[in-house]
């Protein structure tokens, strides 16, 4: 069996579930730190498992894709930024008071860092996008895109239109965020 964790530098869940398997080494489980990607490492750990691979190779396999993938997501609000920790006060309100749209990701290790930013809620998923190009580089043979949001459910069509302009047939899973990610970005995430 293998456990794809919420990313090691968002929540301490990765290194519990580490404390607990050194307890019980006789388990047949393999930890995945998913480093912020769940959602689409999960996907592809069951549509490997299917394939009747082994728990290693399962894990090997979501580690070449975990490296080669990314997190960007932006914020309608700094409330919940601040909470956090990756913004000021002082940046926050100047944010705000300018309509600033901050695009921030992920960094190798998982922990939040800013990417790009956008004047206004129009611009933002632009600039989303352009973040995401200057990423990805040339076309791929097969990519996968995922959209989630906290509660906004208008913009997964919008998303969606534009990635397929600048990729063309691509697969999109989408729908809402978790619980936990929903509490740290706030609603419009």
């Amino acid at each position: 069996m293998v456990r794809v964790l919420l990313g090691s530098g968002l929540s301490g869940t990765f290194s519990s579930a580490e404390a607990a398997m050194a307890r019980a080494d006789d388990l047949p489980v393999r930890l995945m730190d998913s480093l912020g990607f769940r959602g689409l490492l999960v996907l592809r750990a069951t549509e490997i498992a299917e394939l009747g691979r082994t728990p290693d190779d399962i894990v090997t396999e979501l580690g070449r894709i975990r490296a080669q993938s990314g997190l960007l997501f932006t914020v309608e609000t700094f409330d919940r930024l601040l909470a956090l920790g990756p913004v000021g006060r002082g940046r926050a309100l100047l944010g705000t008071l300018l309509n600033v749209k901050p695009i921030l990701g992920l960094d190798d290790a998982g922990r939040v860092i800013p990417k790009g930013k956008a004047i206004g809620s129009n611009r933002v998923v632009t600039a989303l996008l352009d973040v995401i190009a200057a990423e990805v580089g040339p076309a791929h043979e097969k990519i996968r895109f995922g959209i989630v949001h906290v509660g906004a459910p208008k913009m997964i069509a919008e998303v969606r239109k534009r990635l397929v302009e600048r990729w063309g047939d691509v697969e999109i899973p989408s729908g809402p965020t978790t619980p936990v990610i929903s509490t740290h970005l706030g609603t419009g995430a």
